[in-house]
């Protein structure tokens, strides 16, 4: 994968996120048990609103911002964080599922600090901060479901 706008960024982080969704549906539909079921159906809805957050964020986004070319990507530490979300498991285990979401969730928030710090660009480096912190969110919502879930 080779990005070199913050626009081509964010559409890579959007199909990561649609993958995801994607992984949790099918997991869902072999999935007997109601506690995991929930929780499967919780992360397909929870990456389908993170998919969405991103189209909107990137619509809202002052194209100025989009259009600006990261001069050091790929830089190897992001770069090695998008590999680690990469596979191609058709149908994971429910474990390795939810393993793989909150490597995701840690992900996420490591690129965007990462290109946060990299920039020199103001209005770039708020709009890195605004990702991580949408992320950021995103991790406190799913752990407070994940212990919910755990507590049924």
């Amino acid at each position: 994968m080779a990005y070199q706008t913050v626009r081509e960024l964010v559409e890579h982080v959007k199909g990561l996120h649609e993958r995801l969704r994607q992984a949790a549906r099918a997991s869902k539909a072999a999935e007997a048990d109601e506690r995991r079921s929930l929780l499967l159906r919780y992360i397909e809805e929870h990456e389908q609103q993170m998919h969405q957050a991103l189209h909107g964020v990137e619509s809202r986004a002052d194209p100025s911002v989009l259009d600006t070319w990261l001069q050091f990507a790929p830089d190897a530490e992001v770069e090695g964080a998008l590999a680690r979300l990469e596979t191609d498991a058709p149908v994971p285990s429910f474990e390795d599922l939810v393993a793989r979401v909150l490597e995701a969730q840690a992900r996420f928030v490591e690129i965007y600090r990462i290109l946060q710090a990299e920039t020199s660009a103001p209005r770039v480096r708020a709009f890195f901060a605004s990702m991580m912190e949408m992320e950021v969110e995103a991790r406190k919502r799913y752990a407070r479901v994940r212990l919910e879930a755990r507590d049924r």
